[in-house]
């Protein structure tokens, strides 16, 4: 046989091969998840309204929090220009990028969005902790996202 060609027979072989590890990962993974996944999901059900209290004694009397959305310990906190009215920042303001930038500045890594409205309008910032946090570790968390909103807010009002 020769060595020059598509290589198909090596590609080949290698998918059997993948096909192989990933059918045995995804047995000890489930195995794993089954042994943790309880306690991990008692932890979620417990830790996730805690988080969204906190977030709104933080940001629910904040005149440009639009709104505090999501579920267990995947949140997000709507920016806008006017409450009253939910309109938005002005897109070239990027309010979400400043956030990241500021929270990054505090050690707190968020998940910007910007355009959520209508593709170029609107700004949200997600937070998402690891299910293995702790009370603690969400109150600091909320703590750093708010020195991260106010000082955002400071500089573009």
């Amino acid at each position: 046989m020769s060595d020059e060609g598509s290589g198909a027979r090596k590609v080949r072989a290698l998918r059997v091969g993948l096909t192989g590890g990933i059918a045995s990962g995804k047995s000890l993974v489930a195995n794993m998840f089954g042994k943790l996944g309880a306690e991990l999901l008692d932890a979620v059900k417990t830790l996730g309204p805690y988080l969204s209290a906190q977030l709104a004694a933080t940001f629910g009397a904040n005149p440009n929090v639009g709104d505090i959305r999501g579920r267990g310990l995947f949140m997000a906190i709507e920016l806008v220009a006017d409450r009253a009215s939910k309109r938005a920042f002005d897109p070239g303001v990027r309010v979400h990028a400043r956030i990241l930038s500021e929270a990054m500045m505090r050690g707190l890594v968020v998940y910007p969005m910007g355009g959520t409205i209508d593709g170029s309008a609107g700004d949200h910032v997600l937070i998402a902790p690891p299910f293995i946090a702790t009370a603690d570790d969400i109150d600091e968390i909320v703590r750093r996202l708010g020195g991260a909103v106010d000082a955002t807010l400071a500089a573009v009002a």
